[in-house]
């Protein structure tokens, strides 16, 4: 299959990505506004560049990767399944928009799929949180969740706790800012209920004027409290640490220790990973359209429950600054 890639600020890891394919799918287009980078990359992987859409011939492609942020992705990737692609799109997005791409995907004969790539669930470290809490739920019920996140991180994170039940419709987002406190506070605590579960959510609720990184403080930190001991995801990169109670094996025998062993981490190791997490997600689409079965994590009903739960919590936070993606 045919990748068309459209942007190449963040589009770049796709296309990194789509060079680590050995089979099935080869980049073969590039779309953006005309930059030099755009131009070099289409150069060094011998494809053909495109500024507008009418310069391209549909029919060329099979998938798109929309890393092109806002209402101009978003209108980008309606156009694109009105043009018989199937689409990738970078989170976040709000229900409304994702509601309305999803409709436009059902709309196409034969429908086309629409994924919104949240995409940090995907990496190792989160991946073995996932599953290193599924060993410990299969002994004794999941108590309590804890999240750190700043505001880019939040709608990543929500989609960590959705793969733990592969749904997030059955929580309500609960204020717990204090009634005298009149201003946002530079981090705020919200409430994610279900029935008498409740999680706890601590938002870094401020960033640099520019959105650039430089005030990020905490990316996805999370933890799991059980019966039997506590699962820990210290950051996006790891370590995953499991700290089990005291009485829960003799005492000569406790340690907290590491479900699996993580090699340390550099920027290189990290982007070579998110390049891989973005090939595999393009081999699910590609199974996707092949077999017609989606993953769980892209079910329409789970991307507008957590999209839905995205803008509530956004809508609670009344953040410094946010986000314009």
């Amino acid at each position: 299959m045919k990748i068309l890639v459209c942007g190449t600020n963040y589009g770049a890891t796709y296309i990194r990505a789509l060079a680590l394919a050995t089979s099935g799918v080869k980049l073969g287009g590039i779309l953006s506004t005309g930059s030099r980078r755009s131009r070099e990359y289409a150069r060094q992987h011998s494809v053909d560049h495109y500024t507008a859409l009418d310069q391209l011939d549909p029919g060329n492609f099979d998938i798109a990767c929309v890393a092109v942020a806002g209402t101009v992705g978003q209108q980008l990737a309606a156009e694109l399944m009105q043009m018989g692609l199937h689409v990738i799109i970078e989170h976040p997005l709000g229900e409304a928009q994702a509601c309305r791409l999803l409709e436009i995907a059902d709309a196409q004969n034969p429908p086309r799929q629409l994924f919104i790539n949240a995409h940090f669930a995907d990496l190792q470290a989160p991946g073995l949180f996932l599953n290193s809490l599924s060993q410990a739920a299969a002994q004794y019920p999941l108590m309590h969740l804890s999240i750190d996140v700043n505001l880019r991180t939040i709608y990543s994170a929500l989609d960590v706790i959705g793969r733990i039940w592969n749904r997030l419709d059955h929580f309500e987002v609960i204020p717990l800012r204090p009634a005298d406190q009149q201003q946002p506070a530079a981090f705020e605590m919200l409430g994610l209920r279900s029935g008498p579960f409740m999680a706890h959510l601590l938002v870094q609720n401020y960033s640099s004027p520019r959105d650039d990184g430089s005030a990020t403080l905490l990316n996805h930190r999370i933890s799991a409290c059980f019966q039997h001991g506590n699962l820990l995801l210290a950051e996006t990169t790891g370590p995953v640490l499991w700290y089990p109670t005291i009485t829960s094996m003799p005492q000569d025998a406790w340690s907290c220790y590491l479900p699996i062993d993580l090699s340390n981490y550099n920027l290189s190791t990290l982007q070579m990973q998110r390049d891989q997490a973005n090939l595999n997600l393009i081999y699910k689409m590609m199974n996707t359209i092949q077999s017609c079965e989606r993953p769980a994590e892209q079910q329409p009903d789970y991307l507008l429950s957590l999209t839905r739960l995205w803008d509530q919590v956004l809508t609670c936070l009344q953040p410094q600054y946010q986000s314009s993606e």
